[in-house]
């Protein structure tokens, strides 16, 4: 989970509110009520402002919403893959994150999210992984837009992520995804190519068979083809003079 780091210049009042805060949301099960405002207020022993100034805090942290009116109160809740990602792809593009460094990243974590999603995947996941893959290869080239190509890698990044059964290496592409998504069209080595992006499905697809044949070591190599079809495609856009290896995504 990633928490946020309380402000140093919080009051201590404060601050301990968010740590019992924390503590009773995370014993319970999302969604759980934690209590009224005032019974919460009679069980820390403090005053409504200080709840609130805390459990702003902590809502921060997506570990406790507040609901007003008629059956309102504050409830247990737990931050997500996604809207974790999407903040850290922003402090990413905020400072000026480095094309050379988003890819060299991507093809590190694929690797590893691959070779251990080989090795784990299980049944449910690989019924899963089958359908999306009948799915997907049931289209034919001239009816595979972009949209779908950008709908199809969420996909089946999620499901690889889950099979990998490494949180960490999930939470990480999926954040380097929200970070492309943030690309100006122009700056995409793929929107707008057709044939670049046919050929990554290609071997896409392949790299996800060699997953459901529980095969890490030919998962592997098709990894590395796939790492190796984007640095081909980053050369030639240097070459023509294309979206710079080095530039800062900003």
């Amino acid at each position: 989970m990633l928490a946020i780091k309380i402000s140093t210049v919080a009051q201590p009042a404060v601050r301990k509110v968010v740590i019992a805060l924390r503590e009773d949301s995370l014993g319970v099960q999302p969604g759980t009520l934690l209590g009224q405002e005032d019974d919460l207020i009679a069980r820390y022993g403090v005053s409504r402002p200080t709840l609130r100034q805390a459990a702003a805090l902590v809502g921060q942290e997506q570990l406790v919403k507040v609901r007003r009116g008629v059956g309102g109160g504050y409830f247990a809740e737990r931050p997500n893959f996604s809207s974790v990602a999407h903040m850290a792809s922003i402090l990413l593009k905020v400072r000026g994150t480095r094309r050379e460094d988003m890819l060299h990243a991507v093809e590190t974590i694929r690797s590893e999210m691959i070779v251990l999603a080989a090795e784990r995947i299980t049944p449910s996941e690989a019924a899963g992984l089958e359908e999306f893959l009948e799915q997907d290869e049931v289209v034919l080239d001239v009816d595979y837009s972009f949209r779908r190509f950008l709908r199809a890698e969420r996909q089946h990044n999620e499901i690889v992520g889950e099979a990998s059964g490494n949180n960490v290496l999930h939470l990480f592409m999926q954040i380097l995804l929200d970070l492309v998504a943030t690309l100006r069209p122009e700056d995409d080595m793929l929107f707008g190519k057709e044939e670049r992006y046919l050929a990554w499905r290609a071997q896409r697809n392949k790299m996800l068979r060699a997953i459901l044949s529980r095969d890490s070591e030919i998962a592997s190599i098709e990894a590395r083809r796939c790492a190796q079809m984007i640095r081909r495609w980053t050369d030639e856009d240097q070459a023509s003079g294309g979206p710079q290896e080095n530039a800062a995504w900003t």
